[in-house]
């Protein structure tokens, strides 16, 4: 039998502790145990900090770890999502309303995303000199891009159920962003259809808004413009986050 939502007692709350334990569970086989969602974090920003702008020594660097930081968040919540199995439950006995489900997703990646960001953040002032609002501002950005990241992967996971190839072809996608987002080069270096194109990718703004806040320069978008087009962003995603329940059924033989 369907348990409708409000019949579950897996609420919002629930939903939520329930993503955090799927983030703590495999963590939980090794000596350090929980730590290693503390120590994750931290470990990742310092390589990235070491590849790129120790080894690099320029003064760029910190531009491109910014970069490699929000869409680490945002391709990382992408990418988990996308290979999401939304006929299986994770509480055989009893059927597991989709909301509960997306919730508990959400909690996961965002959190991960927070700890991304805060472990850059903390690692980027003192070395850069930036402003120490950005303990503020990274995790935000992180946290909203893992949002982001968290409604397009499972709106593409039920397709991606039927086809799988659509998993391999993003992660392609994802592996390609690196070089065609503004990662390793600021949005205002770009030009023609490319430039045109990364004004309407929500990765953009959030990533100059941290380099704006790093560096002081001017932020590249009007209000205006980044309104249009955070509105189109939440009507699409709202549009396909409220299929998904009709596209679980289909995945299933729940009578």
């Amino acid at each position: 039998r369907l348990v409708e939502p409000d019949e579950t007692t897996l609420g919002i709350q629930s939903s939520m502790l329930l993503g955090l334990r799927e983030l703590a569970k495999p963590n939980l086989r090794y000596r350090l145990g929980l730590i290693w969602i503390i120590l994750d974090p931290f470990i990742t920003a310092a390589i990235y900090t070491f590849l790129i702008v120790v080894v690099r020594g320029n003064y760029n660097g910190f531009s491109i770890l910014i970069g490699v930081l929000t869409l680490h968040a945002m391709s990382r919540a992408i990418t988990r999502n996308v290979a999401l199995n939304m006929a299986e439950e994770p509480f055989p006995l009893m059927h597991t309303p989709t909301s509960s489900l997306v919730f508990s997703r959400m909690s996961t990646d965002i959190t991960q995303a927070a700890g991304m960001g805060l472990a850059g953040s903390i690692l980027i002032i003192p070395m850069a000199n930036a402003p120490f609002s950005l303990i503020i501002y990274l995790p935000a950005i992180c946290m909203l891009l893992a949002l982001f990241g968290v409604c397009l992967g499972v709106i593409i996971s039920s397709p991606a159920a039927l086809i799988r190839d659509l998993q391999k072809l993003v992660s392609y996608a994802m592996l390609a962003s690196l070089f065609l987002l503004a990662v390793l080069y600021d949005y205002r270096m770009t030009e023609g259809l490319h430039r045109q194109v990364l004004s309407y990718i929500p990765h953009t703004f959030g990533v100059e808004w941290v380099r704006h806040v790093v560096y002081g320069g001017p932020y590249p978008f009007s209000i205006s413009h980044t309104s249009r087009v955070c509105f189109f962003w939440i009507v699409l995603i709202f549009l396909g986050m409220v299929r998904i329940d009709r596209s679980r059924w289909r995945l299933t033989n729940w009578v």
